[in-house]
């Protein structure tokens, strides 16, 4: 399920860098621009890892018991 679209670069962007707090990203582009956005990789991360914690937690599933804490913490302020 798509989340987000970046709009602004007018052809393929081939490099992006996400800053080491998660809330800018930078974009390089073809079309000779760097785009610098705010981002809060925080957010995408919780919507996203609310639903692979249900298939890590699910017992059913072919996780390793080492695994199944891979999202825990994301999304949560610590």
């Amino acid at each position: 399920k798509e989340l987000r679209t970046l709009n602004g670069h007018q052809e393929s962007v081939f490099s992006v860098a996400l800053s080491s707090d998660g809330k800018t990203l930078v974009s390089g582009s073809r079309d000779t621009t760097i785009k610098v956005w705010d981002f809060d990789i925080d957010s995408l991360m919780s919507k996203s890892c609310k639903w692979v914690w249900i298939y890590l937690h699910n017992p059913n599933s072919d996780v390793k018991e080492g695994d199944r804490g891979l999202c825990d913490g994301i999304g949560t302020k610590q």
